[in-house]
């Protein structure tokens, strides 16, 4: 829009399927118009978003209903989700909010990469712990065969050209021509997997920026990524990505022990200094940088409501004030859960909670 534009966000996934006019599967427009009236009086105005998912329902560890219920590109998807996600947009410029979108996902939760590979090659996805026995190196290994298989990126791209061109029902504005959305993203967390995938992997990056950009010249376009710890950069320089997004999981990549409170200072240095090493990049590349997800557990990892988030507070305030030193663009904290409780603390979500 021509003039600068910094942010205070989070990453609110599941609002497309919370906009749903099927309440029976999951839907409630009430709430999610109480949820966005929150978030804009805390300040928090910028908001992203997962635009695709795919099935089938059943399986464990999975968004339901899924947007996409088999393989064959836009003809088989759900459209009360794709209603769901036009009035969300709808509801986001209602309350003066932008929209960062992702189109599909690396890892298995909302189907994504992994799911297309299944459809194509006939063969189930290795599901990791608590859910299977399958190790990650096994799950990233059949995940990153979808940047060869001609057939899936054909159906990922299919999506994404339809979705672009698509007008949305309560506005009567085309998403390419959307002020809402900020950006598009190819996918949450694309990576490479395996050094044997890496060629493919920059391969798909270009082929997608360019169609991207090619569909709609309105839009920002970045990948949507962790940054150097899963991209080795070849891809982040190609010149359609317009900005470096970075994530940073000290307790995923097992930098913190929340059941062990020492680590909890050397795992601030290291988040710093990775942060840093990313912006580094960005500014040899002349690119804005956006930290765009970063979570900690509640104090000992304990999942109760009222457990006390000594530390995550602490971890959230260090993180803010690296961005802010260091001019980012903007944040995305992971991640808003708004009215939204588990039957179980702790446990997974099932269809009907």
């Amino acid at each position: 829009e021509g003039k600068p534009y910094r942010f205070m966000g989070t990453n609110f996934w599941y609002g497309m399927n919370l906009a749903s006019k099927a309440k029976e599967d999951g839907g409630d427009r009430y709430r999610l118009k109480s949820e966005l009236s929150k978030l804009k009086s805390l300040g928090i105005k910028n908001l992203r978003l997962l635009a695709s998912s795919q099935g089938p329902s059943g399986v464990a560890y999975r968004i339901q209903p899924a947007l996409q219920n088999q393989k064959g590109g836009f003809i088989n998807w759900d459209d009360d989700l794709l209603d769901g996600l036009d009035y969300l947009l709808y509801q986001m410029k209602e309350h003066g909010m932008k929209a960062v979108v992702y189109f599909s996902n690396y890892w298995d939760w909302s189907g994504g990469f992994p799911q297309l590979v299944s459809w194509y090659t006939g063969k189930p996805i290795p599901l990791v712990p608590p859910h299977g026995k399958e190790s990650w190196d096994k799950l990233m290994e059949f995940t990153s065969q979808f940047y060869s298989i001609k057939e899936a990126k054909e159906d990922y791209w299919n999506f994404i050209k339809n979705l672009i061109e698509r007008e949305n029902k309560y506005t009567n504005i085309t998403y390419r021509d959307d002020p809402t959305i900020m950006a598009w993203q190819t996918a949450n967390e694309p990576r490479p997997g395996m050094d044997k995938f890496k060629t493919d992997y920059v391969q798909w990056v270009s082929d997608t920026a360019k169609k991207i950009k090619s569909w709609d010249k309105n839009h920002l376009f970045s990948l949507g990524n962790e940054g150097s710890i899963a991209d080795k950069y070849q891809s982040l320089s190609n010149r359609y990505v317009d900005y470096v997004t970075i994530h940073c999981w000290v307790e995923n990549w097992q930098k913190y022990d929340p059941k062990k409170p020492s680590t909890f200072d050397s795992a601030k240095k290291w988040a710093k200094e990775y942060i840093e090493k990313n912006l580094a990049f960005a500014k040899k590349e002349d690119k804005p940088s956006v930290l765009e997800e970063f979570g900690l557990a509640r104090d000992g990892k304990k999942f109760a409501a009222d457990t006390p988030t000594t530390l995550k507070d602490k971890y959230y305030e260090h993180l803010f004030n690296v961005s802010y030193e260091n001019d980012l663009a903007g944040v995305n904290f992971w991640a808003w859960a708004g009215k939204g409780r588990p039957k179980n603390p702790g446990g997974w979500w099932v269809k009907g909670n």
